[in-house]
């Protein structure tokens, strides 16, 4: 449970840290955790080295596609 309880917290510290950090400036990152890039304003999302879908996260939804499928892993 205190493992489990420390991820959270990390992952909030984390999260925080890297909505700050790319106020004005572009960012790239490549997550594990698809929460971690919910907030970006363009999420890529890339198959065998391919993008393959492109959008906001309510735009992925929308299209029901590959990253809407990936969600539920969340």
């Amino acid at each position: 449970r205190r493992l489990a309880m420390l991820a959270v917290i990390n992952c909030a510290s984390v999260q925080f840290a890297l909505d700050k950090g790319k106020e004005g400036q572009t960012c790239i990152a490549i997550a594990h955790r698809l929460s971690t890039i919910q907030n970006s304003n363009i999420i890529a999302v890339m198959s065998q080295g391919t993008v393959i879908e492109k959008g906001t996260y309510k735009e992925l939804m929308a299209q029901k596609g590959a990253y809407c499928k990936l969600v539920p892993l969340m």
